[in-house]
This record gives structure tokens, sequence and C-alpha cells, in this order.
């Protein structure tokens, strides 16, 4: 049996409970409100999902996100991959994240 390679996904969950709490609040946001900041979280923690059962048919074992983490109580969490979505977990974490695209309005690395 080979090695397993674990991961983890950081996303902005807001103010709901955890990634997939607020990647399927879908029906209680207003997405017609700019000023709504739940768009944001649901729409980055939707990705996070998707990403997350994407590697998993990879048969990477995934660890957690933020608050699983704080919950579990193991000796080795390391990682082999973590994986940063949205703005506001890239920003917090990296000084300068290049623009990408015409108009620059999105951040990538």
């Amino acid at each position: 049996m080979g090695v397993i390679m674990k991961f983890i996904i950081n996303a902005n969950y807001g103010s709901f409970d955890n990634i997939q709490k607020a990647a399927n609040s879908e029906k209680l946001i207003n997405w017609w409100d700019d000023r709504d900041e739940r768009q944001i979280h649901c729409t980055e923690c939707f990705a996070a999902l998707e990403i997350i059962e994407h590697l998993k048919l990879a048969n990477l074992k995934y660890i957690g996100d933020k608050s699983e983490l704080e919950k579990l109580n193991i000796g080795d969490m390391s990682e082999n991959l973590r994986i940063l979505v949205g703005k506001a977990e890239i920003s917090k974490r990296l000084d300068e994240v290049p623009l990408a695209g015409r108009d620059g309005a999105y951040k990538s690395f």
C-alpha cells in the first residue's frame, strides 16, 4: 500500500458554522443584494466542497477545514497539500498575490 496524501481546505465560511453549511446556504441568501457577504461565503465554500470531492476521488485523504480541525484531537495534523479558496483566505496568508486576467479583477496564486 502506498503513501496516502492528506490535504486540508481553507475557505472563509463567514457567519456559518462550517464550509458545508455555507456551501448549502443558497436558499438563505438574497442574491440581489450585493451587500450580503454570505454570497461570497456560499460561492467560495461551494467551490471548496467541489475540490474536496474531486480530490477524494483521486484517493487523497481529506483532513478537514479550520472548524473541524479545532474539534479534532489528533497527534499528526500535517498535510501534504493545503488549498486556499477565496480572496480572503489567500490575502491573509500571502503578502502579495499577483493580479490575473486583463482587468485584474480576480486574484490568483
